[in-house]
């Protein structure tokens, strides 16, 4: 709060003072006051005025930069009707009052929004396993044929792929979902890095085959790391699939490594 705008907020009282104050003097000169004295308590009567708008200003802007610093610091500034301190003035409860009147409508919409989103997810969720059921059968299917041979071996690995390119993206609605929330379903523990590479690859090997697509690993032996085993195996899986899928060429060679820094 600045002194140049708390003057503008009160120019038309400063304006009704002035010529309160003129009507005053004239009035005192009219009545036979001498002019020294007219001048001394207008003079006095204008020290007053200022030395109250001083404290009115003192106080406001303490009040005010105290209220933007808790704005500040909420997470969610919306509720600062809820933390905001209570005032002396008529003025200034009155607009607490609106305020929390006002914030209770936005918290209600905000609780409202979250439970949707959270019934979302639920639904999601419960879709996707539903899914998952008849692709895991679909998949059995197929790679008994597979294994039975005969002319149909070709066509059945085709559709074994295109189920495992529907089960990538069924995944990837998964986890989708719980990216929102994802501070809840991440859990750091120490993880082999060679079982979450090959777990990544084996997801993907016919997809591998299917694009010509050799592998090189350079990874420390037994090489230790701290992350979120079921995520990492997720993002390197999406990382293999894309750099198949969109390969430049006819073959390609995909290189995993790690060092330590």
């Amino acid at each position: 709060m600045r002194l140049k705008d708390y003057v503008k907020d009160k120019i038309l009282f400063l304006c009704f003072y002035c010529a309160l104050l003129l009507l005053l003097f004239c009035f005192l000169r009219i009545t036979g006051y001498p002019a020294d004295y007219a001048l001394l308590f207008a003079g006095l009567m204008t020290f007053l005025v200022l030395l109250y708008g001083g404290i009115d200003f003192y106080r406001k802007k303490v009040y005010f930069d105290q209220l933007f610093l808790q704005l500040e610091q909420l997470d969610k500034p919306y509720l600062i009707g809820e933390v905001m301190e209570k005032s002396p003035l008529l003025t200034d409860r009155l607009y607490r009052r609106v305020l929390r009147i006002s914030n209770r409508s936005v918290i209600e919409t905000v609780h409202a929004l979250e439970q949707e989103k959270q019934d979302y997810r639920e639904y999601i969720e419960s879709w996707i396993h539903e899914v998952k059921a008849p692709l895991t059968a679909v998949n059995l299917m197929c790679a008994r044929k597979i294994s039975e041979g005969g002319e149909e071996a070709a066509f059945f690995r085709k559709m074994l792929r295109e189920t495992e390119s529907m089960e990538n993206a069924v995944e990837q609605a998964l986890y989708y979902a719980r990216s929102d929330e994802v501070y809840q379903d991440f859990l750091i523990t120490p993880c082999c890095l060679n079982d979450i590479v090959s777990e990544a690859v084996t997801r993907n090997r016919r997809l591998l085959t299917a694009c010509h697509i050799t592998l090189q690993f350079d990874l420390p032996e037994n090489c230790r790391i701290y992350c979120d085993g079921i995520w990492l195996v997720f993002i390197l899986s999406q990382l293999i699939r894309n750099s198949a899928q969109y390969r430049r060429e006819e073959r390609g060679k995909i290189t995993i490594s790690a060092k330590e820094e």
